[in-house]
């Protein structure tokens, strides 16, 4: 019977990667989590959504051992390797919806740009910790929208760490502090881009806000 919840438990954990004890498991069987927010400076309002894992494009690796020393050289408290995870959002028919007031919406329809964050980590059952070594992520153009004014965030609440960066370029790596925090299921780790997402030709544009927690490490 314990082999059978266990296995459940293991199951429900999206695209898990990392040998967990049962205890850790058990803490983080809430799926990853996606928030958009798509704002119009001019007039205040946000538009929210909660993405449905059925939309995500959730991608995981791990990094080969040779290459850890680019992360970090202390590696205490690691369990297992490090995990690359991160969420990859279609954005095109949310911003249509936000922008469909003020140009014609057959005009973006069939546009899109692709947002990334995400976290490189290692997490540790036996102690019930997680250490992040990078936040990473990109802004891929794929029709008439293109991303500018780009800030990433990134925090380990467990550590007391974070910090944020400002990206130049439509993709970005950027190392972390990779001391290990408490894992905690109600403030886990999280990366956050923010930008700013423009029409070619157009003087449109929408701020956009992407959350990815990492509620299943």
């Amino acid at each position: 019977m314990l082999k059978k919840v266990v296995s459940l438990v293991l199951v429900v954990a999206l695209l898990s990667v990392s040998s967990f004890s049962f205890a850790f498991a058990a803490n983080n069987s809430d799926n990853n989590k996606i928030i958009v927010k798509i704002s119009d400076s001019e007039t205040g309002h946000v538009w929210k959504w909660e993405i449905p894992e059925s939309e995500i494009k959730l991608t995981t690796s791990k990094i080969d051992n040779s290459k850890i020393s680019a992360f970090s050289s202390s590696l205490n408290n690691m369990n297992g390797e490090i995990v690359q995870k991160s969420a990859n959002i279609h954005l095109g028919k949310y911003l249509n919806q936000t922008l469909s007031s003020i140009i014609d919406g057959s005009t973006t329809k069939n546009d899109d740009i692709i947002l990334t964050t995400g976290l490189s980590y290692s997490a540790n059952a036996l102690n019930n910790t997680v250490s992040i070594y990078a936040v990473f992520g990109s802004t891929t153009p794929q029709g008439m929208y293109y991303a500018g004014n780009r800030v990433v965030y990134w925090r380990n609440p467990g550590a007391g760490l974070g910090g944020k960066f400002y990206p130049t370029s439509d993709s970005w790596h950027y190392s972390t502090d990779s001391t290990p925090g408490a894992y905690r299921s109600d403030v886990p780790p999280y990366s956050i881009l923010d930008c700013r997402i423009y029409v070619y030709g157009m003087t449109a544009y929408r701020d956009v806000s992407v959350e990815f927690d990492l509620t299943n490490p």
